[in-house]
């Protein structure tokens, strides 16, 4: 928990640790119980790390108990339901506002961006993740023209009635133009769409363990999730 001023003045603890070795860990646990706000508990970095180191002294039961005295003491800071409502019908309202004006421009025959509202998150990231595969295709249509661009410029030149020996006869690599965009094509953009597919997948992840509820679906898409980054993760190397 950050403050106004941007220093560190909360931490949230695990009750039950998140991972296997960590302090009370419980192996019956499933992962959405150990990121469920039951098993989380607010406290100042001291007493995280105190709570961690003296496993003994805070067992289950007694960190349990602390944050019911926590949450029962701050009842009456409780943000009033009618102030959520407002928010998130003023959220909605903005959403509403914004598609509405663009729709409008669109249907003026103004060429402008035609936007929608995805319904949540992981339906943001499946747009950007289906706008990358499109850049991806776009990338090697230009690639393929790229690498026919020798030929055609010997053709045109020979059109101009030139002799292009002169132009063939320049190896790759000393040929500036050709060889800035074989570096481009062979080391740059691919590596690029590999570090954006790893960008996407750890954004899933983020997204799908903060999703409400504690559905076999959700479990599911995280479990699917989490093996892809791993195999990515182990897997993937960059091009050199």
């Amino acid at each position: 928990m950050i403050s106004a001023d941007h220093l560190l003045v909360g931490e949230v603890a695990h009750i039950k640790a998140a991972s296997k070795g960590g302090p009370r860990y419980d192996a019956r646990q499933t992962d959405e119980e150990r990121r469920s706000v039951e098993n989380l508990l607010l406290l100042c970095h001291e007493h995280h790390v105190t709570v961690d180191e003296l496993v003994a002294k805070y067992p289950v039961h007694k960190l349990r108990a602390m944050k019911r005295r926590h949450e029962k003491s701050a009842a009456r800071f409780k943000v009033p339901d009618a102030i959520v409502e407002r928010l998130a019908i003023d959220l909605d309202e903005y959403w509403r506002s914004v598609e509405q004006q663009n729709r409008q421009k669109v249907d003026e025959g103004i060429p402008i961006v035609s936007v929608r509202r995805p319904k949540n998150a992981m339906g943001a990231l499946r747009a950007i993740s289906q706008l990358v595969d499109l850049v991806r295709d776009a990338v090697r249509e230009l690639d393929l023209d790229v690498a026919h661009l020798p030929t055609e410029i010997s053709a045109f030149l020979r059109k101009l009635g030139y002799d292009p020996s002169f132009f063939e006869a320049v190896p790759y690599y000393e040929n500036p133009f050709e060889h800035r965009l074989l570096i481009t094509r062979m080391y740059r953009l691919p590596n690029l769409f590999i570090d954006l597919e790893l960008a996407l997948k750890q954004a899933e992840i983020l997204v799908l363990q903060r999703e409400p509820g504690n559905s076999k679906s959700l479990e599911r898409k995280l479990r699917r999730a989490r093996a892809e980054f791993a195999r990515l993760a182990t897997t993937t190397v960059y091009v050199e």
